[in-house]
């Protein structure tokens, strides 16, 4: 009885004491430069709204200075979607930085779609959620001539990893800053 109310309690105490956790303040520019140094922490970072997802406002893509240096914020359950108002404003963000690894068969399968697509005169391929490249795959949108030049295979190719990591942060809360 002593054992299994200890392992209860312990358990209690590390889920108060995840979600008091204070966040790090990271500036944008640095987070962008190296977001694998942050993965897992709740951090708490300024930018300037570059758009707000049009299909349900779930996801908002934020820059510092440049804007081709941004990262994508997504929804969670304490912030289900972002209001769409915020384009072009400076926000505070506090979330957890996460990674979503897009894989080689991903790379592939996209390609495969892709092409197939063109073939028909769709402008799109046909993926299914969760088989697509995900919300990185702007970063990587240059065309290739071959599936060998993607560039996202270039990339897997000169890190020696068979996935590309594209990071993001969940949001757990954010302030659209006022002048």
């Amino acid at each position: 009885m002593f054992k299994k109310s200890l392992i209860i309690s312990i358990v209690f105490a590390s889920i108060s004491f995840a979600g008091e956790k204070e966040p790090v303040s990271v500036e944008l520019g640095k987070l962008l430069a190296s977001p694998e140094a942050h993965l897992g922490q709740v951090i708490q970072t300024t930018g300037t709204v570059d758009h707000v997802c049009k299909h349900g406002g779930k996801k908002m893509l934020i820059f510092a200075s440049n804007p081709e240096e941004s990262i994508h914020v997504t929804a969670s359950e304490k912030v289900p979607v972002f209001d769409a108002e915020a384009n072009g404003s400076d926000v505070l963000i506090i979330g957890v930085v996460k990674e979503n690894r897009i894989t080689k068969a991903q790379v592939l399968k996209f390609i495969e779609e892709k092409e197939l697509a063109e073939k028909k005169g769709n402008a799109k391929p046909s993926v299914s959620k969760g088989e697509g490249l995900g919300h990185g795959q702007e970063k990587h949108k240059e065309e290739a001539s071959s599936c060998g030049d993607h560039p996202m295979l270039k990339e897997m190719e000169a890190t020696g990893k068979d996935y590309v990591s594209d990071y993001y942060i969940e949001c757990v809360s954010y302030n659209v800053k006022t002048s």
